[in-house]
C-alpha cells in the first residue's frame, strides 16, 4: 500500500491516516490507521500541521512511472530545463516564466488529487545524468519543503535554485567530470563550480536571494568543513541546506560518470551518518520522511520514549530491538517490536547513544 502526503485542507472525511501524528512535544495526536472525521481534521489544523500521510490503495509508484501522463510531462520538464541552462550559458535574459513552468510541471508530477508519493528518489526517467540529477534533486527538494510546511512562493524559489544548482559545471572541462581520481588542483577546479555558477546568475535580478543562496552555498556543511566560505550551522541559508541534502542523496543513487550508484539503504545510512557534519538535523529528519527509509543498525527513539536499534528494515515500519526503557533502564530478554503491527512509531533518530 502506498502512502501519500496531502495538504490538510484537501483531506476528505473518511480518509485513513497513513502515519502517526505527534504534537510539538512528541505526544501522540492521532495514530496511524485512524479514520479521519471532520473533528479530527480540525484537530490537526488547530496544532498547525499542514501536510499529513494518507493511505491510498489505488495508486502506487509503478503505476505513476508507467503512466503516459508522467512520461510526457517528464519529457516536457526535461526540455524546459535544457532551455533554462542554455539561457544562462548564453547570458541571455532569464525568462522567469519558464522557470515557473518547470517547477509547476514537477509539482504536477508529484502532486495530484492523491498527494505526494513516497520514495520519490526512484523516479529516474532521463538518460542524461546532469539533467536527470537536476530534476530528481528538485523533486526531492519540493517534497521536503512540503513536509516542512513551507509556503508555495518559498518552495518555488528553493526549487528554482535546486534545478540549476550545478549550472557552474557547464564551465568545467568534461574530462574532469568523468575522471575517477583527481589531483589537488583538479579538485579545486571542481569545487569552483559553485563560484562559477554564482557568477553566471548573480546579475539576473529576476532570481530571488533564496534561489541564489541555494546555488552558491549548497556545498557548505553544518560543521564548517564545506565550501566556498566554510559557513557553519545557522550561517548556511535554509535553501542551501535543503538543496545540499537532495543533491547528495540523489547523487548517491545515481550512476555518475566517475562512480557507480548505491542502493537506497546505504544511501540512507550515509545520510544519517552525516547529520550534524554535513546536514542539518531538522532538515535531514524531515527529508527521511520523504525517502521513507530507516536502514538496519540505526539507533532510534520511539514514540513511547524507549530507545532501540533497527534490526530488520521495512521503510517506516522496521523491526526494532529495544535497548533502554523511557526511564533509561536496560530492556531485558532481547525484546523486539514490529512497528508495522504496532501503534508505536519512530519519533527520532538517536544520534548520541552507542549501543
Amino acid at each position: 500500500m502506498a502512502n501519500f502526503i496531502k495538504n490538510i485542507n484537501k483531506i476528505k472525511e473518511g480518509s485513513i491516516l497513513g502515519m502517526t501524528i505527534y504534537d510539538e512535544k512528541g505526544r501522540e495526536l492521532l495514530s496511524a490507521g485512524s479514520e479521519l472525521t471532520v473533528t479530527k481534521i480540525q484537530k490537526i489544523k488547530d496544532v498547525g500541521i499542514e501536510y499529513i500521510h494518507i493511505e491510498n490503495k489505488s495508486i502506487d509508484l509503478e503505476t505513476l512511472k508507467n503512466s503516459k501522463r508522467f512520461y510526457e510531462s517528464s519529457e516536457e520538464t526535461r526540455e524546459l530545463t535544457k532551455e533554462i541552462y542554455d539561457d544562462i550559458i548564453e547570458k541571455s535574459n532569464i525568462n522567469i516564466k519558464k522557470y515557473k513552468e518547470v517547477i509547476a510541471g514537477i509539482f504536477d508530477d508529484i502532486l495530484s488529487k492523491d498527494g505526494i508519493i513516497l520514495n520519490l528518489n526512484n523516479l529516474k526517467s532521463f538518460d542524461d545524468y546532469y539533467f536527470e540529477h537536476a530534476i530528481n534533486s528538485t523533486v526531492l527538494a519540493i517534497a521536503t519543503c512540503l513536509i516542512l510546511g513551507l509556503n508555495r512562493k518559498l518552495i518555488e524559489n528553493i526549487a528554482i535554485g535546486t534545478i540549476i544548482h550545478d549550472i557552474g559545471y557547464t564551465a568545467v572541462p568534461d574530462e574532469l567530470l568523468r575522471k575517477e581520481e583527481l589531483t589537488e588542483d583538479e579538485q579545486k577546479i571542481i569545487k569552483d563550480h559553485v563560484n562559477i555558477g554564482y557568477e553566471m546568475i548573480k546579475e539576473h535580478n529576476e532570481l530571488s536571494d533564496v534561489t541564489v543562496d541555494a546555488i552558491k552555498y549548497h556545498h557548505e556543511n553544518v560543521d564548517g568543513s564545506g565550501y566556498p566560505e566554510g559557513l557553519k550551522g545557522t550561517e548556511i541559508p535554509v535553501s542551501a541546506k535543503i538543496c545540499s541534502i537532495c543533491d547528495d542523496y540523489d547523487a548517491l543513487l545515481s550512476n555518475m560518470p566517475n562512480k557507480k550508484k548505491e542502493n537506497r539503504y546505504s544511501a540512507s545510512l550515509k545520510l544519517i551518518e552525516s547529520i550534524g557534519v554535513k546536514f542539518d538535523k531538522f532538515i535531514a529528519k524531515n527529508f527521511l520522511k520523504v525517502v521513507g527509509h530507516y536502514p538496519k543498525g540505526i539507533n532510534v527513539i520511539l514514540s513511547n520514549g524507549y530507545h532501540g536499534t533497527i534490526i530488520e528494515e521495512n521503510n517506516f515500519d522496521p523491526i526494532v530491538k529495544l535497548i533502554y526503557t523511557n526511564e533509561g533502564d536496560p530492556v531485558e530478554n532481547d525484546e523486539v517490536i514490529d512497528l508495522s503491527n504496532s501503534d508505536i512509531a519512530i519519533f527520532d533518530i538517536d544520534y548520541k547513544k552507542k549501543f
